[in-house]
């Protein structure tokens, strides 16, 4: 993977291919970001100013937790643990039934995103089974919010044989 390419780059432009909504935000930010929108009666969804958001989209809510690989061919990996928002608005008085179908269209999703990030080649899931959650109220807007909580790693590595850190009290220079 290329040391500009970031696991964040790799999943917003996935999303952008997929010409899904995309945001890197906190929940609190999402928040803010998203209580724009409005699903009508007859089903449209309303953007009465929502901040560059369109919906369904994915919130890569900001990474938590991760942590860094080194392997003996001297090649660090990044690994982190991810948490992606799969969300669409929701009617005001939402039926059983209207609920459902919202989330099965967003497991539908969730499912044609991830099955693309798998084959990819930039990220490997490192389980072969990634739970999800569904929730209605976890923010502000009228949201329905399918969670999936994965782990990711780097397929490709950084060599640190070949390039070895570097400190800037040396000026950059070889330790």
């Amino acid at each position: 993977m290329d040391e500009t390419m970031t696991i964040e780059s790799v999943l917003r432009r996935l999303a952008e291919r997929m010409n899904i909504g995309y945001l890197n935000e906190t929940w609190a930010r999402a928040n803010l970001r998203l209580d724009k929108f409005r699903r009508m009666p007859d089903g449209a969804v309303v953007d009465e100013g929502a901040e560059h958001a369109s919906l369904p989209c994915l919130l890569n809510v900001q990474n938590i937790s991760g942590a860094f690989e080194y392997d003996s061919a001297g090649m660090r990996h990044e690994r982190a643990d991810l948490q992606l928002a799969f969300l669409d608005a929701m009617p005001l008085d939402f039926t059983g039934d209207t609920a459902q179908r919202i989330i099965d269209d967003l497991k539908r999703l969730a499912a044609v995103y991830l099955d693309c990030l798998r084959i990819g080649g930039k990220l490997e899931p490192l389980s072969d089974t990634m739970e999800y959650s569904a929730t209605f109220d976890r923010l502000d807007a009228n949201l329905c919010v399918l969670l999936v909580r994965l782990t990711v790693r780097t397929a490709v590595g950084v060599c640190i044989v070949a390039d070895p850190p570097r400190t800037e009290d040396e000026g950059w220079r070889s330790i």
